[in-house]
């Protein structure tokens, strides 16, 4: 693989050489970012009996922090580039640790919705940068490579994390906090980065005519919103008629939300960074993959928990091994040469394939799987660890450097819509299965299913191949 390097501006040069320091920041940072999107689920019953939350409350308290991540991502980017990298990345990880203080102890169910819809937001503002100034302080070749394999590990071993660790800390239950202890620990940790960042993260890091679009972001926050309400909220209440009035209204905001992007002068989802060799597809593969990995978090923390009877903590345990599987991969792949990563993509998206089939199987008969559990999802890990951290890079490695902060924001939030999709969508077809034929079976379907999508990611995998060639 060849690529085009290009130097950044004058303006985006960091004063201060990329240090372990610096990269340690950036990614305790998203780490703390990623983890609570999946920490809760962990601890939906404490939720329920301390908040006395209704079913619907409970699923806005999950994805309410992920619609919002989402959105408005591109815009954290834009805001990055007008004010400074080092400058937006302290003040949303600032309004991550107050918003995180806010949401363990907020006295209601609504009022932990809407700390939660702010804790999104200021994640949002957080994430961009990182990827931004891995982009500009750290340069294209093995040092690059390495921060983007730290990247990659992170970025996909968060939401796995949050299970174990919701698990401890619900099962330690630290002064009787119960679940407020789930949020409450991203204030020490989150206090300790701001002031590591303070050393750590280079000045004068902008990007010279930065724009933002403030009708794109509005009309696709709308568009999000009016997608996911009724996937999240539909089975619970019987999928009723608003939800398909909702998704009818989102059908009729898509050709104006792309109106309104030809005619910005800096739209929220670019077309032209889009046509960027390589990006779009992908973004593809990143779409099929997430939206698997999501789903399959999901579905095997419902099966795990409900069908078999574990506990929070025997759960999160459960992970560990996708977790260790992701990180040797990942720390191995930047190791090796370029011709054996880029094929690696496709082995280790094949891998994946077969094991969810088989994965099917097992659990699909209702019995405690045991010990193959484990293999099956170390094996996993060590697939989509083969596979999405290279395809990140080959992604981003026709992207200008004056360019990254917008490429980061699309692919941060097609990670997150991806995570919405898994969680909303999937998650919804599991449990309507459910219902009628029991978990184990629901469970299986959806492992062949995952199986299926994984086989759509070879084949965008593979144009991905030959277009960066």
């Amino acid at each position: 693989m060849t690529t085009t390097q290009v130097r950044p501006a004058s303006s985006a040069r960091p004063t201060q050489p990329a240090s372990g320091l610096l990269l340690t920041v950036l990614l305790g940072g998203l780490f703390m970012s990623l983890l609570d999107i999946s920490i809760v689920n962990i601890a939906i019953g404490p939720l329920r009996d301390g908040l006395h939350a209704s079913g619907a409350q409970l699923q806005l308290i999950v994805s309410g922090y992920v619609m919002t991540y989402a959105v408005l991502l591109v815009t954290g980017a834009r805001l990055g580039g007008r004010l400074g990298h080092r400058t937006v990345f302290r003040c949303g990880l600032a309004g991550f640790v107050l918003t995180s203080a806010a949401c363990g102890l907020a006295p209601t169910a609504p009022a932990l919705i809407g700390c939660r819809l702010a804790q999104g937001a200021a994640a949002a503002f957080m994430l961009p940068q990182v990827m931004s100034l891995i982009q500009v302080c750290f340069p294209a070749g093995p040092s690059r490579s390495r921060a983007l394999g730290w990247y990659g590990l992170v970025l996909a071993s968060g939401t796995v994390s949050g299970q174990l660790l919701g698990g401890v800390l619900l099962q330690l239950d630290v002064a009787g906090l119960g679940w407020r202890s789930i949020f409450l620990v991203n204030v020490p940790i989150g206090l300790v980065l701001l002031w590591l960042s303070a050393r750590a993260l280079p000045r004068h890091t902008r990007t010279p005519g930065t724009n933002l679009d403030v009708a794109g972001t509005g009309l696709l926050g709308a568009i999000i919103g009016l997608l996911v309400v009724p996937l999240v909220l539909g089975h619970e209440n019987g999928w009723p008629v608003w939800g398909f009035v909702a998704w009818g209204i989102a059908a009729l905001l898509v050709p104006v939300f792309v109106v309104v992007e030809r005619a910005a002068s800096a739209p929220v989802v670019p077309g032209d960074l889009l046509r960027t060799p390589g990006l779009l597809t992908g973004l593809t593969v990143v779409l099929v993959v997430i939206t698997g990995y999501a789903a399959y978090l999901f579905v095997f923390s419902v099966h795990l928990q409900t069908t078999l009877g574990m506990s929070p903590l025997g759960t999160g345990l459960t992970f560990l091994p996708l977790a260790i599987g992701f990180a040797a991969s990942s720390l191995l792949s930047p190791h090796l040469p370029a011709h054996a990563t880029r094929w690696l993509i496709l082995a280790g998206l094949l891998l994946c394939a077969v094991v969810f089939v088989a994965l099917g199987q097992v659990v699909g008969d209702g019995n405690r799987p045991g010990a193959v559990l484990l293999v099956f999802f170390g094996l996993v890990g060590v697939g989509q660890g083969f596979a999405i951290t290279p395809v990140m890079g080959i992604a981003l490695s026709r992207v200008p450097v004056r360019r990254a902060g917008e490429a980061s924001g699309v692919l941060s939030c097609a990670f997150q819509l991806a995570q919405v999709l898994g969680v909303a969508a999937v998650g919804s077809l599991f449990l309507s299965v459910a219902d009628r034929s029991g978990t184990a079976s629901a469970a299986h379907l959806i492992c062949v299913l995952i199986a299926l999508g994984l086989g759509l990611g070879v084949v965008a995998a593979r144009r991905l191949l030959i277009v960066t060639r």
